[in-house]
């Protein structure tokens, strides 16, 4: 009987992954954007702003005997504002459609998809192909769910994209990206785009480690000033070595996240000052959390070769 059992898990595990609950044919699914961006003032020229926004579905339309799910948007936290119409959905097995402006619907994505495929994606102005580089899985909710990631989008350098699909969730840079798929410069500290969370009802489902919250809104009060940063990063950008000083206090843990939200660099110094060595990462923007007097502090590090 052992045996059988044991036979029986091994087949699971090689037939590929549980299946997981098709978000966009679900009316109550959503998702917490957060799009971050420099905003800088004579005051501060170093500051990003970031703003979140929450994707969710207002209901059905039907367009001749299909029924499609309205997705709208709002601003996170909500501030009372009308929603705001981001197009029809609808998910049919691994395949999810996006309808806009009676257009011929758009393939958002395809989570069949296997290593050598290729998915399209408007960028920008232009529409490309980018090939998948890699199969693994992730938890999301109590089910591992199948991750598909994406080649590099060969642009004009310093440009990024770092695209991946999660089956159950969709793409790490939100739900409606492949559709309005953008890249990200290596050069401007703090220039992306993530997909903070996602949930169903009240569920939440899966959460970006890089993110303390789903919801990150800061915003530059104009003309406040701004007091002294209680942590500093220096040189920024940096090709090989970065100095954080913390004006407040021991650094308790610094931790640093790339565009996927994996953890690649963690260190608790219990100093007010550390030299960490970043010769052993890829050229690119990554996310810190930091602990030092008494708060967590988020921000961006950048480093290029």
């Amino acid at each position: 009987m052992k045996k059988i059992m044991l036979f029986v898990l091994l087949l699971t595990s090689l037939n590929g992954f549980a299946q997981p609950v098709n978000p966009f044919a679900e009316g109550n699914a959503w998702w917490n954007v957060a799009d971050t961006y420099p905003h800088g003032s004579p005051l501060n020229p170093g500051f990003t702003e970031t703003t979140s926004r929450a994707f969710s579905f207002a209901g059905d339309s039907v367009i001749g005997a299909d029924t499609w799910n309205i997705m709208v948007s709002n601003s996170a936290p909500d501030t009372g504002a009308a929603p705001q119409f981001e197009g029809l959905v609808q998910q049919i097995g691994d395949v999810v459609l996006l309808h806009v402006d009676g257009d011929t619907p758009f393939e958002l994505y395809d989570f069949s998809l296997g290593i050598g495929d290729s998915a399209l994606f408007h960028i920008s102005d232009f529409d490309d192909w980018l090939h998948v580089s890699g199969i693994d899985s992730v938890l999301v909710g109590s089910t591992y769910s199948k991750r598909i990631q994406f080649q590099e989008y060969l642009g004009n350098l310093p440009l990024q994209l770092h695209e991946q699909w999660i089956d159950g969730v969709g793409s790490i840079h939100g739900p409606l990206f492949p559709a309005q798929a953008r890249s990200f410069s290596l050069e401007v500290p703090g220039d992306s785009l993530m997909l903070t969370c996602y949930g169903n009802g009240d569920d939440l489902l899966w959460s970006n480690p890089a993110y303390p919250d789903c919801e990150v809104n800061i915003v530059l009060g104009v003309p406040e000033v701004e007091p002294a940063p209680i942590l500093s990063l220096y040189p920024q950008p940096t090709i090989d070595r970065v100095t954080i000083t913390s004006a407040h206090g021991p650094i308790v843990r610094f931790a640093l996240f790339d565009a996927f939200g994996r953890l690649v660099l963690e260190s608790t110094p219990g100093a007010v000052m550390v030299e960490l060595d970043l010769s052993g990462l890829a050229s690119g923007a990554y996310v810190y959390r930091a602990e030092c007097g008494g708060r967590s502090l988020r921000g961006t590090l950048v480093k290029i070769k």
